[in-house]
């Protein structure tokens, strides 16, 4: 998985999104085109008939159990923005966020795979890397309601993307696949509506993560 690696690189857009909203991160061409391919597809219609494998392996309960952790960083964040500004696009998104998390929460329970969630705090994490992105997330978006609404676009940029990288790394598990599918278009949406919330402010989001094509692909299909 490329996810420390795209934690790191987060964490240095977090830092700058908020000193120069053009600045951007160099895209990945290769895990664009993965992108691209991935949301060509309607995963998310697949067939309720997808089996489900008796076994994981260790690739797929390490993604699981980060997946789950990273639906509850993005439903932290927004709770805690929602308390701070009272927008609520805030509150909707962490409802949904809370909805992703419980997807994910349900395929640890089938796989007898123990929760990293269970009885966590909001804004507490076993992944340490999550816990430094959250921490620094929260201090960017703390800056203004402006600043919250870029946070919250750059996450699901990076759920986007991290979804997309997982969806093409299952090795045949269909049954986790519909549910990161299911994912990745609420992503989508969320990515959407918060762009368009920033428009409404009279701001125009430059994408950080994502490369321009796959971004406004996003956004005009939605």
């Amino acid at each position: 998985m490329k996810k420390p690696i795209l934690i790191s690189a987060m964490l240095l857009v977090a830092s700058l999104l908020f000193v120069n909203c053009e600045s951007t991160t160099s895209p990945n061409e290769s895990l664009t085109e993965e992108i691209n391919s991935t949301l060509s597809k309607s995963l998310y219609n697949l067939p309720d008939s997808l089996s489900v494998l008796d076994n994981l392996s260790e690739a797929e309960e390490a993604d699981l159990l980060y997946m789950v952790e990273e639906e509850k960083l993005a439903h932290d964040i927004y709770s805690n923005f929602f308390d701070r500004y009272g927008l609520k696009i805030f509150k909707n998104i962490a409802k949904s966020e809370a909805n992703h998390m419980a997807a994910i929460q349900r395929k640890l329970a089938l796989y007898n795979l123990e929760d990293p969630t269970e009885n966590k705090e909001i804004g507490i994490f076993n992944d340490q890397s999550l816990q430094k992105l959250y921490n620094s997330l929260l201090t960017a978006g703390s800056a203004s309601d402006t600043a919250a609404l870029k946070v919250g676009a750059l996450i699901e940029e990076t759920d986007i993307v991290d979804l997309t990288e997982s969806i093409n790394e299952l090795e045949g598990n269909s049954d986790i696949t519909r549910v990161y599918a299911s994912l990745l278009h609420g992503s989508s949406n969320h990515l959407t509506a918060f762009v368009r919330y920033l428009y409404s402010y009279g701001v125009e989001y430059v994408p950080q993560v994502l490369d321009e094509t796959a971004f406004d692909r996003i956004i005009n299909s939605n």
